[in-house]
Order: C-alpha cells, then sequence, then structure tokens
C-alpha cells in the first residue's frame, strides 16, 4: 500500500477490533469477506471463489431486471425502476468490498480510525438502525410477495422485473434479491459508522481547541498543548482523506442513483394515493423511507464532517487567548493549524467532483422536488405528451402472466 508509513499501534488495533465486531460479523454474513490473516492458504482461495460466485450470481439478476425494464417494460414501471436500482447499488456494493479488501483499505481503514471518540450508545444506535432497516425490508417484501400471490389481477408490483419463471421457482430470485438488499445495508452501516467516528472525534477536537490557552498556563505550557491538537488534526485529516479516497467511488454510485429511485418512489406512492390503493401505500411508504435514509446517510454525516471542520477555524479564531498576547511561536502554530484545515479536499467528495457540503445538500433536494413537480406536470398535461407520461406512471397490471397454478 501507499500508506505503509503509517503504522497503527497495539492498541489502536485492539481497540478497532473491539468496537468493530458487530460490523465484521455482519460482514462475514454476506460471504463476501475473503481475508481474514495474513496467510491463509488455499481458504482464501475458496472464499474469493465464493465471493465471485455471489457477486455474478446478483450480476445475472441485475441484468435481467435491465432487460426487462428497458426491453420489456411491462406494468408499474416507476416501481421497478426503484427495485433496478436498488439492485445496482447492492451490485455495485458486493464489488467494492471485495475491491476495498483486495486493495488493503477496509482493515487499514478500520485500524486507523479515532475508534475512541465514539460512545458505545451512538455505536448502538447504529446497530438497532441496521436490524430495524433489515426487518422492515423482509416484512415488506414478504408482504408484497403474498399479495402478488393472493390477488394478481392488482399486484403491487410487477413480478416479471424480478424473474421470468412462474411457480415456485420465482422464490430462487426473490432470495437473491433478498440476499443483494443484505449487503447493501451491510456496506452502507459500515459507510455510516466509519463517517460517525471522524465526525465525533471532531467535535472532541474543537472542545480542546475552545478550552485551550487558558490564562493560567505558561506559554511553554501552551506552545506544548498546540502541538499536540496540532498533530492530533493532522492524523485526523489523514484519516479522513484515506476515509475519502476509499468511498468516492461508492458516494458517487449511491448518490447518483439515489436521485432517480427517490423520484419515482415518491411518483409511485403519489400515484398510489391519487387512486386510493391503501395497500399499495402501506406497502410504498416504507420504501419512500429507505430512499430518506439513504439519502441522509450520504449527505447529512458528510455535511456536517465539513461543517464541524469550519467551526474548528472559527473558534481558533475566536479563541482570543492565543492572539491578545502577540506570541511569534503561538501565531505560527496557529496559522499552521488554520492551513491545514484549509487544504484542498478536506471532506467527503462524490469521486472528486465535489465535497459533500449543506449546500450540495440543499441542491440535491431542489433538484429532487423540481424533476418530480415536472413529471407531474408533464403527465397531467394534454394530448400526447400527457399520454407518454401517463404512460410511465401507468399502475394497472397489464403483463399477462401464464404457466403454472401458482403463482408468487
Amino acid at each position: 500500500m501507499a500508506d505503509d508509513h503509517y503504522i497503527p499501534t497495539e492498541s489502536q488495533i485492539k481497540l478497532a477490533t473491539h468496537r468493530t465486531r458487530f460490523l465484521m460479523h455482519t460482514l462475514c454474513f454476506t460471504g463476501l469477506m475473503y481475508k481474514y490473516k495474513v496467510v491463509e492458504g488455499n481458504e482464501r482461495v475458496l472464499r474469493m471463489i465464493r465471493a465471485i460466485f455471489l457477486i455474478n450470481l446478483v450480476g445475472i439478476q441485475m441484468l435481467y431486471s435491465i432487460y426487462y425494464v428497458f426491453g420489456v417494460g411491462g406494468s408499474h414501471r416507476e416501481r421497478s425502476v426503484v427495485v433496478l436500482c436498488w439492485l445496482f447499488q447492492s451490485f455495485m456494493s458486493m464489488c467494492l468490498l471485495v475491491w476495498w479488501q483486495y486493495k488493503g483499505r477496509t482493515r487499514f481503514l478500520i485500524r486507523i480510525l479515532p475508534w475512541e471518540a465514539l460512545k458505545q450508545s451512538r455505536l448502538q444506535t447504529r446497530k438497532i438502525g441496521f436490524f430495524g432497516i433489515m426487518v422492515v425490508m423482509v416484512v415488506v417484501s414478504v408482504v408484497s410477495f403474498v399479495m402478488n400471490a393472493v390477488n394478481p389481477k392488482n399486484a403491487v408490483f410487477d413480478r416479471r422485473v424480478l424473474s421470468p419463471f412462474y411457480g415456485w421457482e420465482r422464490t430462487i430470485n426473490y432470495a437473491i434479491v433478498m440476499y443483494a438488499f443484505f449487503v447493501w445495508s451491510a456496506v452502507f452501516t459500515m459507510y455510516s459508522v466509519l463517517l460517525l467516528v471522524i465526525h465525533e472525534e471532531v467535535v472532541l477536537l474543537n472542545q480542546a481547541v475552545e478550552k485551550i490557552g487558558s490564562p493560567e498556563f505558561d506559554k511553554m505550557t501552551l506552545t506544548e498543548q498546540l502541538l499536540q491538537l496540532h498533530e492530533r488534526h493532522a492524523s485526523l485529516c489523514f484519516a479522513l482523506q484515506q476515509t475519502d479516497q476509499t468511498f468516492e467511488v461508492y458516494n458517487f454510485v449511491m448518490f447518483t442513483t439515489n436521485i432517480p429511485t427517490t423520484i419515482f418512489a415518491l411518483l409511485s406512492c403519489y400515484d398510489a394515493i391519487m387512486s386510493s390503493q391503501t395497500i399499495d401505500m402501506i406497502i410504498l411508504l416504507p420504501e419512500l423511507v429507505f430512499c430518506i435514509i439513504e439519502i441522509l446517510g450520504l449527505t447529512m454525516v458528510p455535511a456536517k464532517i465539513t461543517a464541524t471542520l469550519e467551526t474548528t477555524e472559527r473558534l481558533l479564531y475566536n479563541n482570543r487567548n492565543l492572539w491578545k498576547k502577540y506570541d511569534p511561536d503561538v501565531h505560527i502554530i496557529v496559522n499552521t493549524f488554520v492551513k491545514q484545515n484549509r487544504q484542498p479536499g478536506l471532506g467527503m467528495s462524490v469521486w472528486g467532483f465535489a465535497i459533500v457540503t449543506k449546500s450540495l445538500v440543499l441542491t440535491t433536494a431542489s433538484l429532487v422536488i423540481t424533476y418530480m413537480t415536472l413529471l407531474l406536470q408533464m403527465s397531467q398535461s394534454p394530448g400526447e405528451t400527457g399520454a407518454i407520461f401517463q404512460k410511465l406512471l401507468n399502475s394497472s397490471n397489464n403483463v399477462d402472466e401464464v404457466g403454472g397454478n401458482f403463482t408468487v
């Protein structure tokens, strides 16, 4: 690795191993973790083959869904697009998780993060959130499949977007899709937890900056404290840069695909409300909640990290104990501190195109609302344009299903 010069201490490794036990167990359940020890022999090769097989399995499922949505069309097209986007996100999450292991990023990143800054209660909240997402996802999926089987004339979604088969054979495709969504949840949880650790460390650093420079401390003590904070800030910047390098492609893929997913999920909910379909509204509401949770996880925590780093600079300038008595040595350290905090590209980026800030969050929300409003207005317009959009938003199950007495 290019970062071999940074070697975590034994205490850092032990703390990281303890704090990430739940996270690593969750990732191991995906079947994609193939690196456990430095030397493993044939076991690692077998786990790598297993990971490649699982990725190909989900990839084939995704390719079929792409073919059906854009080649055949079918009914409930807006809901089919939502499912397809989630499948694509899951597939990319699987590929990136294996790639991170291959490059040694996963273990290195977990070990260099300041886990002592993360409160145990915050980690418990992420665990509850992960299990909550999984339970709701399973319940909604089971209810959707059962409703499709019981009332095929008024299906909740187009069943053929997931499987070309009829009868019990469809459960194979449903199992693949549920597995893919589980991987999506596991990787997203890892992303959220790692960013939360960085944010907590920035908050603690700001508290230390605010308190530094008490009048009872002499120049030597103040200089030593500033140098310690400067070194702590440098380690934090390094960890943030490594996190950004690891997740920049993941951020880009999830961020760009979440926008159409949210738009079509909103359109599905709107159509269900307008047509007074109670069951559809119950099923579609969790889908919309998932989209909102994803966009918040992708934007709010990175934006809070950027905003908190900006607060660091303000606290340095506002701490009059550092400035009111001129001291060249102290001023040099503080100015170096500020320059280090201003280094370009410091923060979580969308593949280097832009740093995630609060303004970017506002722009994304405005984009989603604008395009959804445009689609709704176009669908209600008279003439050929309105007919085209009505066809896109059509929610009647117009796909004839044959073959077998039992449908799932």
